[in-house]
Order: C-alpha cells, then structure tokens, then sequence
C-alpha cells in the first residue's frame, strides 16, 4: 500500500511547475484577443438604413402618410453585423 503512494519525483515540485504553466497560459489567452476597429463600418458601428435613405420615415403614396420605417425602427440606421454595432472587432494574435 505505502508503494501506490510514493512518486518517482517531487510532488511539490510538480505542482509548482504545473500552476505556473496554467498562470502563463491564462496571460496568454488575455493578450490573444486585440480589439480593432470594423474595417465594415469604420468604427461607426452601424450604417445609414438602406430602405428610408438615413430619414427613418417612409412615404406611403397610397395612404397618403408617413410612416415610422420598420427596418431602422425609425432610427435611419442599421447596426452593423460583422461587429454587432460596437465599431470593434476582436483581432487573435497567433
């Protein structure tokens, strides 16, 4: 029994070197991921609303009104997709 608890090295040792590896990898991860800014959008985030032209309102010739544009919300603008309309995307280092 006292042989299956022994071990051929250091074990204070080991798990020294085994938490400094996992520390070092952590900081790794960290500085992986850069922010930069869309090349899309040019750090705007978002993009005038392709269906009102930027005005957030349509003219309905029919009905004779104006009305709130569904696409933008009446915003006249759209976020951008590739960075979710932060104007950043994260940029990995390898």
């Amino acid at each position: 029994m006292d042989t299956l608890l022994r071990l051929p090295w250091n074990s204070t040792t080991t798990f020294v070197i085994i938490g400094a590896a996992i520390a070092t990898a952590g900081v790794v991860a960290l500085q992986a991921q850069k922010p930069k800014v869309c090349e899309s959008c040019k750090g705007l985030g978002a993009f005038k609303c392709f269906v009102c032209d930027g005005s957030g309102t349509l003219k309905l010739p029919k009905q004779r009104k104006v009305e709130k544009c569904k696409t933008c919300k009446g915003l006249g603008k759209t976020r951008c997709r590739p960075c979710k309309g932060s104007g950043y995307i994260k940029e990995y280092i390898g």
